[in-house]
């Protein structure tokens, strides 16, 4: 029994040694694999280090360069504000200019047309004289005539009144022929008022075209600064979104925002301003074209009532003419004792055709007064309109601030990666003297079997 428990320790001992080979065998290659595994993790650990690097070194480019983009960009966005500056300066000179100019042209053309005015009055004055000069030649010859032929009325009254007759006719005739010419006056005059009135309200119609062009010009000029506000806006949101993040973006893009508001209020305020600038010169111009017509109107009342005045007079002439007449045929029937008298009446009728010549005279040089002094006016409201036309100097608009560059970000350069501890084959066990203790094990189970069994331990043997 001795031997077989002895036998049986040896073969557990012999079992657990091939078994701890076996785990050794298997140990090793764990360690193996832990040690392909520990590289292949420290190398993506380094492959992924260089990934961040990479990626870190093209995020700050890509940074930089939106940077330098948005810079860029709203340096050209200066310049062209700088350029459309002195471009609308220089259109709105061009546009003064002009104006000028037809102010000059306007006041050679009121010069112009005063001085034929006042010529034509000049003519029509030198007409009259001359016509009242002819007609005193006139009433002295036939004073003479009269004197000449009073010898003969006695024996010769036909032939007298025949005379009477005659002169009655020709001063009929000239009567009607001052009251055509005066009425034919009277038409040009009228037909010039017309006229007149026509070209300022045309001048009135330009003005409101011109005004309107003005107001569109505005209006165009508002929405293409608008454009630019909201392009601008756009811009430094995404600025901001860029270059920022959390809660600093979205304080940086509710500033942006409100910039842009109040741009646009400010635009709102400026075309409000132009429409209101618009509507007044409206208005003067409707008062212009209304004072116009008023003028006109007053003018031709005035030649209506000069031609109602030249009626009056031509009726009252012909009234002295028939009166005249009435006293030649008196005369036929008058004997010779009369030829003192008719003498006498002769001398009273030239003295009432010199009066009469008088203050036809006086009468023209008032009216050739009044006409000038209607042209002076005429020329001198022509003047203010024109004045009134002219546009104000033009004011360079306020310079463009400079924008400012773009802050930089700063970017942190992602960790470098620590090696990690290398596997350590075995670790806290050993294979040899986890054998032994098995097979130990298996005598000790083997010796507790026999005790149990009625046996004994086997003994070495002492002494001889």
């Amino acid at each position: 029994m001795a031997w077989g428990a002895a036998i049986s320790a040896g073969a557990g001992i012999l079992g657990g040694i091939l078994q701890n080979n076996a785990e050794q065998k298997a140990i090793d290659r764990q360690y193996k694999a832990d040690i392909a595994t520990w590289e292949y993790q420290n190398e993506e650990a380094q492959r992924a280090y260089r990934w961040d690097v990479q990626n870190a070194k093209l995020s700050k480019k890509n940074a930089y360069q939106d940077i330098k983009f948005n810079d860029k960009q709203r340096k050209q966005s200066w310049k062209f504000e700088k350029e459309m500056r002195a471009f609308d300066y220089y259109n709105q000179m061009r546009a003064y200019n002009m104006s000028e100019e037809m102010y000059g042209l306007q006041g050679d053309f009121n010069n112009i047309a005063a001085n034929i005015a006042v010529q034509s009055e000049v003519n029509w004055l030198d007409e009259r004289v001359t016509e009242a000069a002819f007609q005193n030649e006139g009433m002295v010859l036939d004073m003479y005539n009269t004197q000449r032929q009073s010898a003969f009325l006695s024996a010769d009254n036909i032939l007298g009144l025949r005379t009477a007759q005659g002169q009655a006719a020709l001063q009929n005739r000239d009567i009607a022929l001052k009251l055509q010419q005066t009425m034919g006056d009277a038409a040009l005059e009228k037909m010039g008022i017309n006229l007149q009135l026509s070209a300022q309200l045309d001048e009135a119609k330009f003005a409101r075209q011109e005004n309107r062009v003005q107001l569109e010009r505005a209006e165009t000029e508002t929405l293409r600064s608008r454009e630019q506000v909201e392009l601008q806006r756009v811009t430094n949101e995404g600025a901001a979104l860029t270059t920022q993040a959390g809660r600093g973006a979205a304080k940086a893009v509710q500033s942006v925002i409100a910039q842009a508001g109040m741009q646009h209020s400010l635009l709102n305020s400026s075309l409000a301003t132009a429409e209101k600038s618009s509507k007044i010169a409206h208005q003067r111009i409707n008062t212009q074209q209304v004072n116009a017509q008023k003028q006109a109107i007053f003018q031709e009342k005035l030649v209506d009532k000069r031609v109602q005045d030249a009626i009056q007079t031509s009726q009252q002439q012909k009234m002295e003419v028939a009166f005249g007449l009435g006293i030649a045929k008196s005369k036929f029937n008058i004997t010779r004792s009369k030829i003192d008298q008719d003498l006498s009446f002769a001398g009273k009728q030239f003295d009432l055709g010199q009066r009469s010549l008088n203050a036809s005279l006086q009468s023209a040089a008032k009216s050739f007064q009044a006409n000038i002094k209607k042209i002076n006016a005429d020329k001198f409201g022509a003047d203010i309109n024109a004045y009134g036309n002219r546009m104000l100097p033009p004011l360079l608009a306020p310079k463009p601030k400079k924008p400012p560059k773009l802050p930089r970000p700063e970017f942190l350069i992602p960790l470098r990666p620590n090696q990690t501890p290398k596997p350590i084959k075995g670790t806290g066990t050993n294979p040899i003297g986890q054998a032994v203790v098995r097979g130990l094990g298996g005598v000790a189970a083997a010796g507790i079997g026999n005790i149990a069994g009625g046996g004994t331990f086997w003994q070495p043997k002492i002494g001889p």
